[in-house]
């Protein structure tokens, strides 16, 4: 059905023995039970275009391939079995990976690190000072930053507010791009890792930022993962940080 690769996965033909329905019968298991993702669900997954899933992954993971006769065949023979998605999938894709082989590939090719990790200021208060009082300098700072003197008075006022390891963590906040990049475990290939997967550009819209030097910028300060795919970069997005104010760090404690 297909040219032959190492990872084909070889569906006998039809032939006087067997018939077109349990060939049908036969790609519509594997599809159900192995071969889920569509080249255009890589796409997707992976945010890029067509031509590389079909030259990177495809000639390295379990396949089978579909064709148009029997794509027509279980969409007419089998309609009141098939879900909307499956036919979809039918409609659309001729490819079909195995979702099992995909994470044996991502597993052997991928790889992860991270530039810097986010820290909390307020959990470097120095004794008598509150959460609430760095959080009304953070808006008052935030506010008056133009102002003259406004440098000066609000140094004053954190070093103050924080320990000396925390107004050093503070003072070096903007310089995290010198962090170097330290490799971290790669992600699993689960359901969690796929939906937080984005390329540099499709954060940069969806975030509405000027530029893509911009939008990188913003995923390493917030400690999100940077993996590395066949000459490729995607990020493993990470949550907005969560805390009073928080900055970004090396990424050893």
């Amino acid at each position: 059905m297909s040219v032959s690769t190492p990872f084909l996965h070889t569906i006998q033909p039809v032939s006087e023995d067997r018939p077109a329905e349990a060939v049908a019968r036969e790609i519509l298991a594997l599809i159900r039970s192995e071969y889920r993702y569509t080249i255009a669900d890589l796409c997707r997954m992976f945010c890029c275009e067509r031509q590389w899933i079909e030259d990177f992954f495809v000639p390295n993971i379990r396949h089978i391939h579909v064709n148009h006769f029997f794509m027509s065949y279980i969409i007419q023979q089998f309609a009141d079995r098939l879900t909307p998605e499956e036919q979809s999938h039918l409609i659309h894709g001729h490819y079909f990976l195995s979702d099992v082989d995909l994470g044996r590939f991502w597993r052997e090719n991928a790889s992860a690190a991270v530039k810097c990790r986010t820290v909390d200021l307020a959990d470097y208060l120095t004794d008598g000072r509150s959460r609430k009082s760095l959080s009304v300098e953070k808006a008052r700072h935030e506010a008056a930053k133009r102002a003259k003197g406004e440098g000066q008075r609000h140094d004053a006022e954190m070093r103050r507010l924080l320990t000396s390891e925390g107004y050093m963590l503070y003072t070096y906040r903007t310089q995290f791009t010198r962090f170097l990049w330290q490799p971290v475990p790669l992600p699993e290939l689960s359901p969690r890792t796929i939906r937080s997967l984005v390329s540099t550009t499709q954060y940069q819209r969806r975030n509405g930022l000027p530029s893509n030097g911009v939008a990188r910028k913003r995923l390493m300060e917030r400690g999100s993962v940077q993996i590395k795919l066949g000459g490729k970069t995607l990020w493993v997005e990470a949550p907005a940080p969560d805390g009073v104010w928080t900055v970004p760090t090396g990424t050893l404690p």
